[in-house]
């Protein structure tokens, strides 16, 4: 499962993060859709479902990033996204090729994207309190700071087109396609999403002209090499969003503990100066 993601990348730093190589086998970098997709992102230490998320398509064989709303929700739709019910931030993997599924009309139909993140969270349910976690492709441990730019976590994804809106043309949406978890996360959750670890898979997954579905199916599989840790619980609340979210989370009986072992050091210490272990220290 995955329920909050973090983008920290402004739209420009992730447009010269998106560089590939194009059908003429030139370095180039996606540009933005439109002006107004790219006003649409922001930087955001806690996204939600219904909001706003950046996206990477393929169209004419170019690259495009798009801001895409979390929540996948059908082209025949035509009503307001408020009013659809449906739970569609996640796509199962094994939902994909099921025809009763909503989200088999658009992964059939080549709709394939590629959702850009720099990290998610995740609860874990060990304990008497659900334990929130950051997992990203980079170690932002004691690296963080808002100077620093990490790269992209690139997540796959659909997405489809639909809901005439007043404010513009067409509402684009999308889900995150989730898998098994990693042995290193099962602890934390049993799924994760289905990261495209390598520039080889992100272009066959949106090489929607060569790559069947079938091959693309077989893209997604658990990836095992991340990075994650403990943060504070006030993730869990959606109108908190700030760089502090990132800090490592430690648990006030984990402070108790490290408190009462510096004062037993300190007591240890206190024992050296008065002689006694100096004393110790001449009969050794």
């Amino acid at each position: 499962m995955c329920g909050r993601v973090v983008v920290t990348l402004n739209s420009d730093s992730i447009r010269q993060k998106c560089t590939y190589r194009n059908h003429l086998g030139n370095t180039a970098s996606a540009n933005w859709k439109s002006s107004q997709s790219e006003i649409l992102h922001s930087v955001s230490y806690n996204i939600a479902p219904s909001m706003n998320i950046p996206v990477l398509v393929s169209e004419c064989n170019d690259r495009i990033l798009e801001t895409m709303r979390w929540g996948l929700i059908p082209s025949q739709f035509q009503w307001e996204p408020r009013h659809f019910q449906y739970s569609t931030f996640n796509a199962r993997k094994d939902r994909l090729m099921q025809s009763d599924s909503l989200f088999s009309k658009p992964f059939k139909m080549g709709k394939r994207c590629v959702i850009l993140i720099n990290g998610f969270y995740e609860w874990s349910n060990s304990g008497t309190a659900k334990q929130p976690y950051f997992i990203s492709f980079e170690n932002y441990l004691g690296n963080y700071n808002n100077q620093k730019e990490f790269n992209l976590t690139m997540i796959a994804g659909i997405y489809e087109n639909g809901i005439a809106n007043s404010q513009y043309d067409r509402i684009s949406s999308v889900s995150i396609i989730t898998v098994d978890s990693a042995p290193s996360l099962k602890s934390i959750h049993h799924r994760m999403p289905a990261i495209l670890p390598n520039e080889n898979s992100v272009s066959q997954w949106l090489d929607t002209e060569s790559v069947s579905c079938k091959d693309a199916f077989n893209l997604l599989t658990p990836f095992d090499g991340l990075y994650y840790y403990k943060v504070n619980p006030d993730v869990g609340n959606v109108r908190n969003n700030d760089p502090q979210l990132l800090n490592e989370y430690i648990p006030i009986e984990n402070k108790l503990k490290t408190k009462k072992s510096l004062s037993s050091s300190a007591q240890l210490m206190q024992n050296w100066l008065s002689g006694g272990s100096a004393k110790r220290m001449k009969t050794e």
